[in-house]
This record gives C-alpha cells, structure tokens and sequence, in this order.
C-alpha cells in the first residue's frame, strides 16, 4: 500500500492554552505556505495567510488578512 505524504507536524506541547489545540500546526513555514498554496488552488476564491504561534511555537493558516 503506497505511503501518504502528510507534512510533519510539529510536537504537541503541554499548554494552558487551548487556543490553537483545534488547528493544524506545521512545523515550519515553508510547510504552511505549500498547505496554503495548494488549498488556494482548489479554491479561486479563498485567500489564506501563514503565522507563527507564540503558544506551540509551529504555523498556522488563517483566511484573516493582516
């Protein structure tokens, strides 16, 4: 059975905070710029951005616009 390419996830810490536990972290930038360029391209009209998460320390996309 083939293998699926998922992109690494950065490690889960032991946080407080709740706040980012629901999205989907990736370990570094370049990972959440191609998830977001790709989900871009199924979608014409979705425009979503990166961040850095100062909580679990990983990125994350957002449709907000800075």
């Amino acid at each position: 059975m083939p293998r699926k390419n998922r992109p690494i996830l950065a490690p889960k810490p032991n946080l407080q905070a709740t706040s980012c536990l629901s999205k989907r972290r990736y370990a570094s930038k370049k990972q959440a710029q191609t998830a977001a360029d790709k989900r871009m391209l199924l979608s014409q009209d979705l425009e979503l951005n990166i961040y850095h998460c100062n909580q679990c320390l990983g990125w994350h996309l957002t449709s907000k616009i800075e």
